[in-house]
């Protein structure tokens, strides 16, 4: 562990592969200007909820389920039976730590009583070890500043969650980013992975229940198709016309292979009426985003509308 560079991988977690080991990070309108948006940082969420880190014993049944898919993951990935155990204790032990601060009224309270806002800099200082200026900057490029104001809960939850950091065995802070890394992907890895996923939810929910997984499928591609069509078509100023072309073919080739793969289904339907089978058989699909809003400068204007809070 001599070689670990805590901050590296800690800005690598949050920007490339969405990791949120110590807060979320999301980009809100500003409740007081509607105008404005405003960044704003809210407390992680933890795979089962905080009374099992608080009030349950290690001998509980879901903390035990959950203590065990740690391991079959770690396991399933190369690790040795020893060292998953450990794993499992480390990541289940630290994140009780940090279920304890949220979990303290000091820590949330202002975030249900007013909006509390704070520059980044005053945030820094307040919690130096999570690193948030260097976060905030890498997550947000050419956009932040020290004295940009972002929303939080308060700043005890902030300087608790800094006091454990600092005080954490790199190689415990390892095993817990780590998870945050796997807990943030493991929707999308392999049908083992989601096999020890669902058996622990199903441990959780007392219930042999679990939705399909065209349903997980679905939400994913409504969420991501809008970010994924703005990507490919923003036009930075610096690529060639017939490559910007050849982008925006690909477009429309996806978007006319999910047309004609509903059209499909509506006219095999037999709960449409005909007429109905007839306006939808004969609508257009228009994919892309407006010129304006695919040129750098819109963008960079975008940026700045993540502004003060006033």
């Amino acid at each position: 562990m001599s070689n670990w560079d805590f901050l590296a991988t800690l800005l690598r977690i949050y920007s490339r592969y969405g990791g949120s080991p110590f807060f979320k990070i999301s980009v809100e309108i500003n409740p007081i200007n509607a105008t404005k948006h405003i960044i704003r940082l809210k407390p992680i969420e933890f795979e089962m909820p905080i009374y099992y880190y608080t009030n349950a014993s290690l001998s509980d049944p879901v903390v035990i389920a959950y203590m065990g898919m740690l391991q079959d993951i770690l396991t399933h990935l190369g690790g040795l039976p020893s060292d998953s155990r450990r794993f499992s204790e480390n990541i289940y032990g630290y994140e009780r730590r940090i279920a304890h601060i949220i979990s303290n009224p000091d820590s949330l309270h202002r975030a249900n009583s007013r909006y509390d806002t704070m520059t980044v800099l005053e945030l820094t200082r307040s919690a130096p070890a999570v690193h948030i200026e260097e976060i905030l900057k890498d997550y947000f490029p050419n956009t932040i500043t020290q004295n940009t104001r972002v929303w939080v809960p308060s700043v005890t939850y902030f300087r608790d969650i800094s006091g454990i950091v600092s005080t954490t065995d790199d190689r415990i802070l390892n095993d817990y980013l780590i998870a945050s890394v796997v807990r943030n992907l493991l929707p999308f890895m392999g049908q083992n992975f989601t096999l020890f996923s669902n058996m622990f939810k199903q441990k959780l929910t007392a219930s042999n229940y679990l939705a399909p997984r065209w349903e997980f499928c679905t939400s994913v591609l409504h969420r991501m198709i809008p970010l994924a069509v703005a990507s490919t078509l923003q036009n930075d100023g610096e690529i060639a016309t017939s490559q910007f072309d050849a982008r925006l073919k690909t477009v429309e080739e996806v978007f006319s292979n999910m047309k004609q793969s509903l059209l499909v289904d509506i006219l095999e339907s037999n709960w449409i009426s005909k007429k109905s089978k007839d306006v939808l058989q004969n609508m257009n699909v228009h994919c892309g985003v407006m010129d304006e809003n695919m040129l750098q400068a819109r963008h960079n204007g975008y940026s700045r509308m993540i502004d003060d809070w006033s």
